[in-house]
């Protein structure tokens, strides 16, 4: 039935000549259909290039016509600034808008078609020059507030170091004699600009209701509208073009331009700036690409002559006899009495390619009455010059040494691994044509200077010569892939035969004894497990410590002889019990209840009296079970694991019991982590604690904590669930949701009451979340979401993440402090590296941790002697001290009287809900 319905839908679209949309498959159409019957709000921006008229269509336009009359769609167009419809796109007052940049934050809220187009950020002035973009530090740059193309400025600001004023005017308009940072679509006929950014791909987004819809628009784009999208660019630069290029004609070029229809080229094979590929069947590269957007804008027809293969004296006796009106080469003063030439359209670098093996007589080889053969006669002598009229030629006489060396701008076809490569020098590439036609190479010279997007050419070049690279690498390779088949035909029967018979080998060995210290397999240890369930006894794992470092450094003969010594430990130890060799290192063991703490005393002892163990300082971490017979061989084990594990990473012990108390925490922390994943957006919220100006008693802000009250488990401390969320990688879902909770808490706080210009709201980051590379641009997008000052924001680190990667701190922590956030570190003590490094850091607010306080308690003069100390060293670098802890009144009456700027603790205030 189906299909019936898609025939009779292409049928109406042949017979009424309508062109619409295919679904693919019934869930397409299904969705097609039910999206047909509401109306859909497009959010369009106002006064973007989008809705630029070219030829009577905007992008804007294009992207109508596939919603509304490719795929049917009933949709309604806001137009609107980009906060305003941005704004609407959040409240879920519009559906969609038809152009975003994408970013980590917004694919969170919405759902992103597929890339529509790239976007290059520019600084441009109509008559301010700029050279380069040294030329902006110490100026003024205009730019719209609120897009997200001042995040990328002030990225430039930062990696430059520039001092740049920043100056909002939400139109862009009349800068003619200032400098502003607009998108390269708005300034591509201005000729005083410069790149300072790329800026992420630019989509459609939908929000999260139309997911369904996302893969059809998709299809529709790859259908036909990318293509129409690309279009609409292409002629968009050639009417700019077009525009500069025709008001610089005189009235003699005008009409010699009226008259001409059609002029002939033909192109030579100079590398990535022209070659014939095999796979498009013409020529590609740089000369080819930019004439062609040259004589297009001209409204000229290019007709391209070249015959693949010919020689250059071929192709150059033809432009002599006037069969050609063009070709590109290089101008010399002996070309010049006989042509005329255009300016320069690229560069282009001449080589000298050498062979390791020396010949007797030094003979270079080039092309004759070619770029080459200038290049060579001024760099050697007239009787070490052989030239060749064919190239393959000279190639075979360089391979079969006849002469020493060549002279080529051409590497594709050549072993680059045979030569010494060296550039000889650096040719300009122009168009030459007989004199006679010196009205031509005006207009040609007017025209070069016009094309506005030649940065593009050479990227889309470079990439189309790596794929040319290939496809000749890919020829070469497949004759050698006809015998490696053969071979490796072969060798497969072969390698099938002997894995056979290895592995049948293999599962016997396994199913008796470990080859190397004989004792019972890990295949023996599989059908233990289940067969013996019924057995009460004692599940126990050692694993080895510093083995692998005895094994990576004195080798594997080595850590053989050390696993064979704990093996004879063991059976000396466990003599009627079960023990396997499960992998490496690695030993099981079951045995019985009875003397069993004799039996791990033992074990000690032996292993400090076996000389191998006791000269490489061998020890083991050991974890075990008491099993009973209700509970499987394998979950016996697997709490042994977790013991073991546990005892590993202590200090304290090395044989460690999974009791029941154990297993019961080592649940509980499983399920937390399972809960981590799924409770984090609903589940955590933020508790504020205040803090207080002590020399004024005044609230001066707060310290947001995590908090999580868990459905099943109740409230869960930050003490648990941080180094678990640590563990398993999602510590940064928490810090960035407490960073939002904080800075969309502090939009409400500010709008309902007034405070004081040093008020700030703080939250924690840990070191893995310091360590990704969003970090920045998270923190940037909430502010922009909230609309909120950086400058009631603060920062608070550890001192752990400042030990990581120095450098990569001070980056991420300049570019917060450029959006206004005051940075702190957190827990600051005495004793610590970081007190080297407060002189390096850019930091605000030093922090000190509550055991400082508690060294009062201890002993009250030397606590207080420390705390002083450390108060004026602080202060001597002009940094602010909070002090955290303050539970009693004497603490805070002695922190007054040092001069302490805040605090925070029970006595002056408990995290709450708000403040």
């Amino acid at each position: 039935m189906l299909k019936f319905v898609l025939l009779l839908i292409i049928f109406s679209q042949t017979i009424f000549g309508k062109e619409l949309y295919v679904a693919r498959n019934k869930n397409e159409q299904t969705t097609l259909e039910d999206f047909r019957k509401e109306e859909i709000k497009i959010g369009v921006l106002k006064n973007y290039f989008t809705d630029t008229k070219i030829d009577g269509v905007s992008l804007d336009d294009i992207l109508e016509d596939m919603l509304k009359n490719y795929l049917q769609l009933n949709i309604k167009r806001e137009e609107g600034s980009w906060d305003e419809i941005y704004s609407k796109f959040n409240e879920g007052e519009i559906d969609a808008l038809n152009f975003s940049t994408q970013t980590n934050e917004r694919k969170k809220l919405a759902y992103f078609t597929d890339p529509l187009f790239g976007e290059n950020l520019y600084v441009a002035s109509q008559n301010k020059k700029i050279n380069s973009k040294d030329a902006l530090n110490n100026s003024v740059i205009y730019l719209t507030k609120g897009s997200i193309y001042e995040y990328y400025l002030d990225i430039f600001i930062k990696n430059n170091d520039f001092k740049i004023e920043k100056k909002y005017n939400r139109d862009n308009l009349n800068f003619k004699d200032e400098y502003h940072l607009d998108s390269e679509y708005n300034v591509i006929d201005t000729e005083n600009k410069i790149e300072i950014g790329r800026l992420p791909d630019i989509s459609m987004v939908f929000s999260k209701k139309y997911k369904n819809l996302i893969p059809i628009i998709n299809n529709a784009l790859n259908d036909k509208y990318k293509k129409v999208i690309n279009d609409w660019f292409t002629t968009k630069k050639i009417r700019i073009f077009q525009k500069n290029f025709y008001k610089d004609l005189n009235p003699e070029e005008l009409a010699y331009l009226e008259n001409l229809k059609n002029i002939g080229i033909i192109y030579e094979e100079t590398g990535s700036l022209s070659y014939y590929s095999t796979k498009t069947k013409r020529y590609e590269g740089v000369v080819p690409d930019f004439l062609s957007i040259v004589f297009e804008g001209m409204g000229v027809k290019l007709i391209d002559k070249s015959i693949v293969n010919e020689e250059w004296h071929q192709k150059f006796s033809k432009f002599e006899k006037g069969d050609i009106d063009i070709i590109p080469m290089s101008k010399s003063s002996e070309r010049e009495k006989n042509y005329i030439f255009t300016k320069k359209l690229f560069d282009l670098s001449v080589y000298k390619l050498e062979c390791f093996k020396q010949t007797n007589e030094k003979k270079i080889g080039v092309t004759k009455n070619g770029i080459e053969e200038n290049v060579a006669r001024r760099y050697f002598l007239d009787d070490e010059i052989v030239t060749y009229t064919d190239r393959g030629k000279m190639i075979k006489d360089l391979k079969n040494h006849k002469i020493s060396s060549m002279i080529t701008f051409d590497l594709n076809d050549l072993d680059k691994m045979k030569y010494t490569i060296e550039s000889l020098e650096i040719v300009p590439v122009n168009l030459a044509l007989k004199k006679e036609n010196y009205i031509l190479r005006d207009i040609i010279d007017k025209a070069i200077d016009k094309v506005v997007d030649k940065k593009e050419i050479l990227k889309k070049s470079e990439l189309q010569n790596r794929n040319y690279v290939l496809e000749i690498l890919d020829k070469k390779n497949m004759k050698y892939n006809n015998i490696l088949s053969i071979l490796i035909f072969v060798l497969v029967v072969l390698v099938f035969q002997s894995y056979k018979i290895i592995m049948q080998k293999k599962k016997n060995r396994e199913l008796l004894k470990d080859s190397l210290t004989g004792l019972l397999s890990r295949g023996v240890f599989e059908e233990f497990c289940l067969n013996k369930n019924y057995l009460s006894g004692v599940a126990i794992i050692i694993d080895l410590n510093k083995f692998k470092i005895i094994n990576d450094s004195y080798g594997h003969e080595v850590g053989d002889e050390v696993l064979i010594a704990v093996s004879n430990c063991l059976k000396a130890v466990f003599k009627k019990d079960y023990i396997f060799r499960i992998s490496g290192d690695e030993f099981y063991i079951f045995a019985s209840k009875e003397c069993i703490q004799n039996k791990f005393k033992d074990i000690e002892t032996v292993f400090r009296n076996t000389p191998i163990l006791n000269k490489n300082n061998i020890g083991f971490s050991l974890g075990y079970y008491i099993k009973e017979k209700n509970i499987k061989i394998k979950d016996s084990f697997r709490y042994a694991d977790i013991a073991m594990y546990n005892a590993k990473k202590s200090k304290s012990y090395k044989i460690k019991e999974a009791d029941q108390d154990f297993i019961n925490q080592t649940n509980r922390k499983e399920k937390i982590k399972e809960y981590l994943k799924t409770s984090i957006e609903k589940e955590f919220y933020p508790a504020f604690q205040p803090k207080f100006e002590l020399s004024t008693g005044q609230l001066s802000g707060a310290e947001t904590l995590a908090r999580w009250e868990n459905k099943e488990l109740g409230f869960i401390s930050p003490g648990e669930f941080i180094p678990l969320a640590e563990d398993i990688g999602i510590i940064h879902e928490i810090d960035y949701k407490m960073a939002e909770e904080t800075i969309k808490y502090l939009k409400e706080y500010l709008g309902k009451n007034s405070i004081k210009s040093e008020f700030r709201i703080s939250f924690n980051l840990s070191a893995e979340t310091f360590k990704r590379n969003d970090i920045v641009e998270k923190i940037g997008s909430y502010l922009e979401k909230y609309q909120v000052s950086g400058k009631n924001i603060e920062v608070e680190i550890t001192e752990s993440m400042i030990l990581a990667d120095l450098n990569d701190v001070i980056k991420k922590l300049n570019l917060l402090k450029g959006m206004g956030i005051k940075i702190s570190i957190d827990d600051f003590t005495a004793g610590h590296s970081t007190v080297g490094l407060l002189t390096t850091l850019p930091i605000d607010i030093v922090k000190f941790d509550r055991s400082l306080i508690l060294a009062l308690k201890d002993d009250i003069q030397k606590g207080k002697a420390i705390y002083l100390a450390l108060t004026k060293m602080i202060k001597s670098l002009e940094f602010r001290i909070v002090s955290e802890g303050i539970e009693e009144e004497y603490e805070l009456e002695f922190l007054k009287s040092i001069g302490v700027d805040y605090g925070q603790g029970y006595l002056l205030g408990k995290p709450g809900k708000g403040l």
